[in-house]
């Protein structure tokens, strides 16, 4: 989770990778928690949900209502892979522009259709100002799979470009 702050979860030494999540079981056997992150770097930490958190979301989902902390359904996609805040953190390494840095793109998404590249750094979604990647996360969650909407980025050698996207639905509902 490059760029973001994850609170209130159980820190494990248990090397988590991408694509993991699952049960993370105590020394008895029994689920304390649902892996769903990982710290990168050469020490690897794992962090996963406490169970009774995880247990309410799933309350919520069936009961059905969607509310500002669970979605139901896929989240709208953008397809950019964000930068740790020591790669490209809050401002471009080569222009210092304040945004989201992009460290890669999904081939065939949006980001990758509007010409977006490692190093680039995202500005603005829409009419909302982007000054990190909890930023830009916070604007794309307010939007919808299929949406239009105008990014504006600055590339790695410091030109600004804007293009209007179609988003895509999330891989991960």
């Amino acid at each position: 989770m490059a760029g973001e702050t994850v609170k209130g979860v159980i820190e494990t030494s248990s090397d988590v990778v991408a694509g993991d999540s699952g049960p993370l079981l105590d020394a008895q056997g029994e689920v304390i928690g649902i892996d769903t992150a990982a710290s990168t770097g050469t020490q690897i930490d794992g962090y996963a949900i406490p169970i009774n958190d995880a247990l309410s979301i799933v309350t919520q989902i069936l009961n059905g209502p969607e509310t500002a902390s669970v979605r139901i359904g896929p989240a709208a996609f953008l397809g950019v892979e964000l930068g740790a805040t020591t790669a490209y953190g809050n401002a471009s390494q080569s222009t210092g522009v304040s945004g989201a840095g992009v460290a890669g793109v999904v081939a065939g998404d949006a980001a990758a259709t509007a010409g977006f590249a490692a190093g680039d750094t995202i500005t603005r979604i829409g009419t909302t100002k982007v000054s990190n990647a909890s930023g830009l996360n916070a604007a794309i969650a307010q939007l919808q799979p299929g949406d239009h909407v105008t990014i504006t980025w600055v590339t790695a050698e410091g030109s600004t470009h804007s293009a209007t996207v179609t988003l895509g639905s999330s891989p991960v509902n």
